[in-house]
C-alpha cells in the first residue's frame, strides 16, 4: 500500500487534426486543432500553516482529468527568382523563398472556470500564489496563460547551375550554394506587454563538398536599461532592428577511409600466394586479420557569444571523435576535445568493443578529469536475456563494485 501511494503515475491521450488545401492556386493552407487529455489517480492541494508559517502540500487520491486543447492555421507558398549569366562557366542561380504566416490560440487554463489551479496564501503578509494540482504529475498540467501567437517565417535556398566539359558532351551540375537560411519572428496579440519575441536567424551550407557550416543568431527587439533588465521599448524607435544577444557558429566535418563504402563480404583478391591459399582465406575470414582497417573520424568546432544584458561571454570549443576497427571482432573509439576559453581539455573517453558471438563486451575509459572512470561490461547480445552479464565500475565518486545476474 505505501508503494502505491508513492507511485508516479498518469496516463496521456493525444489526438492531433490537421489537413491542409491549396486557396488561391500558389497558397497552401494547413489548418489543425490539438487536442489532449491527462487522467491522473493524484492531485494535490495546497494551505498554509499558521504554526509553522509555511505551505503545506497535501495528496488527494482520485481520478482526475486535464484537458487542454489550441488550434492553428499555417499558409505558406513558394517563389522562384532565377538569374541567368553569359559566362563560360557559370550558367545559372535560382534563389527559392519559402514565406509562411501561422495563426495559433490557447486558452488561459488557469482561469477558475477549468478548475486546474487554485490560489494559496503563500506567508503571514496575506500574500497569495497560484499552484496547479497537476504540478506533481507524469505529464504536467495545462499550461497558464492565454497565447495568441502570429508567426512569420522565411525560408531560403540558392543554388549554382555550373557547365562541365567531359567525354559526353557539355553537361550542367547544380552546386549548393546555401542549404537553408531561414528567418523567424512571432507577435502575442494575448499579452500587454512585450508583444514581440526575439528574431532567430539560422543557416547552413556545406563548402567544397567536406565542410559543413551552421550559423545562428538572435536579435532581441526590446530595449535594457542601465541594470541590463529589458524594458518594453522597442529598438526600432532609435533606429535599430534590435539587440544581437546571441551569435555562433559551427564547422564540422568528416573523414573516413574507402573500404568503409565498400562491401565487406566481398571476396578477397591478391597476386600474393597460390589461388589455393587466397580461396581458404576467403573461406574463413574470421582467422585472419584485414591489415586494410576501416576507419572514422569526425570534428566539430563551435565559436558561441552571448550578450542578452550588459555582460557578454564568448565561448569557443573543439571536439573531435572517431573509431577504428582493427579486426571485424575489434573497435576502439575515443572522444575529446579542447575548451580555450577555459584552456582544458574536455571530457574525454576511450572505449573498447568485442565481438564475443554470442556474447559481447564494452570498456570504457574517462582517464582524468573530474568524471575519471572505468566500466566493463559482458553481456548477452540477445534482447531477452539483457540482464544477464557481468559488470564493473570504478571511480566518479562510486566505489569499486561488480555485479553479476
Amino acid at each position: 500500500n505505501q508503494t502505491i501511494k508513492q507511485m508516479q503515475n498518469g496516463m496521456r491521450v493525444q489526438v492531433p487534426i490537421s489537413t491542409s488545401f491549396n486557396v488561391l492556386k500558389f497558397f497552401t493552407l494547413s489548418p489543425s486543432i490539438n487536442t489532449g487529455s491527462s487522467i491522473y489517480y493524484q492531485t494535490i492541494r495546497e494551505h498554509y500553516n499558521k504554526v509553522t508559517k509555511t505551505v503545506v502540500t497535501d495528496t488527494v487520491n482520485g481520478v482526475q482529468m486535464a484537458s487542454d486543447y489550441g488550434l492553428s492555421a499555417a499558409l505558406n507558398t513558394r517563389l522562384y527568382g532565377d538569374y541567368f549569366f553569359r559566362t563560360k562557366r557559370l550558367k545559372q542561380i535560382r534563389h527559392v523563398a519559402t514565406p509562411s504566416i501561422t495563426a495559433s490560440y490557447r486558452p488561459d487554463f488557469s482561469e477558475g472556470q477549468y478548475g486546474y489551479y487554485h490560489t494559496v496564501q503563500s506567508d503571514s503578509t496575506r500574500k497569495t500564489q497560484q499552484y496547479s494540482i497537476f504540478q506533481n504529475g507524469m505529464y504536467g498540467g495545462p499550461q497558464s496563460g492565454r497565447s495568441g501567437l502570429i508567426s512569420f517565417g522565411l525560408g531560403n535556398t540558392v543554388e549554382a547551375k555550373i557547365k562541365q566539359q567531359n567525354d559526353t558532351g557539355t553537361t550542367f551540375k547544380k552546386v549548393s550554394l546555401i542549404d537553408n537560411f531561414n528567418i523567424g519572428v512571432s507577435y502575442n496579440v494575448a499579452v500587454k506587454t512585450f508583444n514581440w519575441s526575439t528574431i532567430n536567424l539560422s543557416g547552413q551550407t556545406k563548402l567544397f563538398g567536406k565542410l559543413d557550416v551552421r550559423a545562428t543568431a538572435v536579435i532581441d527587439p526590446y530595449e535594457i536599461d542601465t541594470a541590463g533588465n529589458k524594458v518594453n521599448k522597442l529598438e526600432w524607435d532609435n533606429g535599430s532592428i534590435g539587440r544581437l544577444t546571441n551569435t555562433g557558429i559551427s564547422l564540422s566535418t568528416n573523414l573516413r577511409s574507402l573500404q568503409g563504402k565498400t562491401d565487406p563480404n566481398k571476396p578477397k583478391a591478391s597476386k600474393a600466394g597460390s589461388q589455393d591459399e587466397l580461396d581458404y582465406i576467403n573461406a574463413h575470414p574470421d582467422a585472419y586479420i584485414d591489415f586494410n582497417v576501416p576507419w572514422n573520424f569526425n570534428i566539430y568546432y563551435n565559436l558561441n557569444y552571448s550578450k542578452p544584458g550588459i555582460k557578454e561571454t564568448t565561448s569557443q570549443t573543439v571536439t573531435f571523435n572517431g573509431d577504428i576497427s582493427l579486426t571485424k571482432k575489434w573497435k576502439i573509439s575515443a572522444t575529446s576535445g579542447y575548451d580555450f576559453t577555459s584552456k582544458k581539455l574536455t571530457l574525454t573517453s576511450i572505449n573498447i568493443y568485442r565481438d564475443l558471438h554470442c556474447w559481447e563486451m564494452r570498456v570504457n575509459v574517462v582517464p582524468f578529469g573530474f568524471r575519471q572512470s572505468f566500466s566493463i561490461d559482458i553481456n548477452v547480445k540477445s534482447s531477452v536475456l539483457k540482464d544477464l552479464k557481468l559488470s564493473r565500475r570504478g571511480g566518479y565518486d562510486q566505489s569499486h563494485t561488480s555485479s553479476a545476474y
